[in-house]
């Protein structure tokens, strides 16, 4: 899972299931995503499955977009 947390707080953050084959996969696709849309999303978070298929962790550290990705 990738949650895109925007810079103003009166926006809504996106989050969506990456179907990737492992962590480091998801992470390259989060910082595409971060990429792609310029200012508009502040950071990301990579979750990966803990437990069942209800319960998410934080799977990375977060991805702060400092336009240097």
């Amino acid at each position: 899972m990738i949650l895109l947390t925007p810079k103003n707080d009166e926006e809504l953050s996106m989050m969506w299931e990456a179907t990737c084959k492992d962590v480091d996969a998801a992470t390259q696709q989060a910082i595409a995503y971060l990429a792609m849309t310029g200012s508009k999303f502040k950071s990301a978070t990579v979750l990966s499955n803990y437990k069942s298929p209800l319960a998410w962790r934080q799977a990375t550290d977060r991805i702060v977009n400092n336009f240097n990705l």
